[in-house]
């Protein structure tokens, strides 16, 4: 009967185990990794001491001898972003594609892609 007790203890236990280990739980995370056009974000990007931020809704702004700070109070959507997105600067206005909004304060995310909009200080010529 003892016996009997911890096989069916064990075995329920492996039936667990393997029932949460499905495929579909994989294919819904891979999705995350390849860019999608529902997950876009527009703004203005900010290289700070603090990280790399974009600043949604935001067609230009001053980021001359500003803070974070200063920024989240004046636009209340501010994202961080991360994994290095190179060549861009301060100022500069970009489309990303990212994975997924982290639920931290400020948000923050991963970018998978980006577009270059307009840069800092050019007159005209900017993609629309």
């Amino acid at each position: 009967m003892r016996k009997l007790k911890y096989f069916f203890i064990i075995s329920s236990l492996l039936f667990l185990l393997t029932g949460c280990n499905s495929d579909e739980s994989l294919d819904i995370s891979k999705k995350f990794y390849k860019p999608s056009a529902d997950r876009t974000l527009i703004g203005v990007v900010y290289k700070g001491k603090e990280g790399t931020w974009l600043i949604e809704d935001a067609n230009e702004v001053n980021l001359e001898g500003t803070d974070l700070e200063k920024i989240r109070k004046e636009f209340p959507k501010v994202v961080g972003i991360s994994n290095g997105i190179k060549g861009v600067q301060s100022g500069d206005m970009i489309k990303i594609w990212y994975d997924f909004i982290r639920e931290s304060n400020p948000p923050k995310t991963k970018v998978l892609k980006y577009q270059i909009y307009c840069r800092k200080g050019e007159k005209g010529g900017c993609i629309k």
